[in-house]
């Protein structure tokens, strides 16, 4: 996710006193003073702000549902917060719920080896349909990690946890299904005046692309999650800002870098497919600005499919039916879960 914006300055203990009291302390010669001008009605209209207009966002319908299976992936930013919010422990459920996930990825779960435990099991028992894999950072505490929900009774044939690169970051998760590889990632931030940029586009990109590149040797691939990049300019709400082609996530490099992960393995961006100019579809706003209020946001997380999956005249059993963003499970965050659906054919 992109670099966090300074915290704004808030005002504390604003105890106003009664208009009255205030007069009463004021000197003779100033309480005597003639009041100001007033403002002429052109000039005060001038000095109010008006509150930006939200950015439309292009409707997406969804088709019927259908037989198939339906992955998603949602970053939530620490799972202990989310068990302790009442509010966000409702929301996760009502995915669950509601959207009826096969598979079901979270990342940014920041579990530490020694407190994951405990995190597992209080989720578990929430969601006692599912079974996990997990993918936890040993690198350093409280620190990135994703984690897989598998829905009981859907066939695991094998599974490989952080399986790229060796940052022990817990990056990655990948499950072998019958028909599919879903590859469950949270790719690296380029951080902080872009520290990790080189890394991101030298190391960690490529390795990505090899590793899915392999995998779709046997069977298609669908990897979802939070790339850490805004691709296409329509992904990007102020994408003509200055700061944009110097931020993480929004680099010229790290964007031309998802084309190339496109290009060279053959995957598409499944929401693409679907809604090629769609507008103001976005995943991730900045909480501390308060812009997902107003819709000014960044599209970061995917899912990419193998183009067979998205190619009616491939052979194969599995075939794109639908992709969204979900942004009514996360009215406050700064995420939003994302769903692909695969029809049987």
């Amino acid at each position: 996710m992109p670099p966090k914006q300074p915290r704004r300055a808030t005002r504390k203990g604003d105890d106003t006193q009664p208009e009255e009291a205030v007069t009463a302390e004021l000197s003779p010669e100033a309480q005597s003073a003639e009041p100001p001008p007033k403002k002429s009605k052109k000039a005060a209209a001038a000095s109010i702000v008006e509150a930006p207009l939200p950015i439309a966002r292009t409707p997406t319908p969804r088709p019927e549902k259908v037989d198939g299976l339906v992955v998603g992936h949602w970053n939530i930013a620490g799972l202990n917060g989310l068990l302790k919010s009442a509010e966000r422990k409702e929301r996760f459920l009502a995915l669950l719920r509601e959207e009826d996930p096969d598979v079901l990825a979270i990342s940014e779960h920041k579990l530490s080896e020694a407190k994951a435990a405990a995190g597992i099991q209080e989720l578990m028992a929430l969601c006692p349909a599912y079974k996990a894999h997990w993918a936890i950072c040993t690198a350093k505490n409280g620190y990135a990690g994703v984690g897989v929900l598998v829905k009981r009774g859907l066939k695991v044939l094998r599974t490989e946890i952080d399986a790229i690169c060796t940052l022990n970051e817990g990056r990655t998760v990948m499950l072998e299904l019958e028909d599919i590889f879903v590859v469950a990632t949270y790719v690296p931030n380029s951080g902080q005046d872009l520290k990790r940029l080189d890394f991101r586009i030298d190391i960690w990109d490529p390795a990505l692309r090899e590793y899915i590149s392999n995998l779709q040797k046997t069977k298609p691939v669908c990897a979802i999650g939070d790339f850490n990049v805004a691709h296409l300019d329509i992904d990007i709400w102020n994408v003509t800002a200055k700061h944009i082609p110097k931020s993480a996530g929004t680099t010229p490099r790290e964007r031309e870098s998802f084309g190339k992960l496109l290009e060279d393995v053959e995957l598409v961006d499944a929401f693409r497919v679907l809604h090629p100019d769609a507008t103001g579809c976005f995943t991730y706003w900045s909480t501390r600005a308060g812009n997902q209020n107003i819709n000014r946001g960044l599209r970061l997380d995917y899912a990419l499919l193998s183009k067979a999956l998205a190619s009616d005249g491939a052979a194969g059993s599995l075939r794109l039916h639908f992709c969204d963003a979900q942004k009514e499970y996360a009215p406050n965050g700064d995420h939003c879960p994302t769903l692909v659906g695969l029809k049987r054919t």
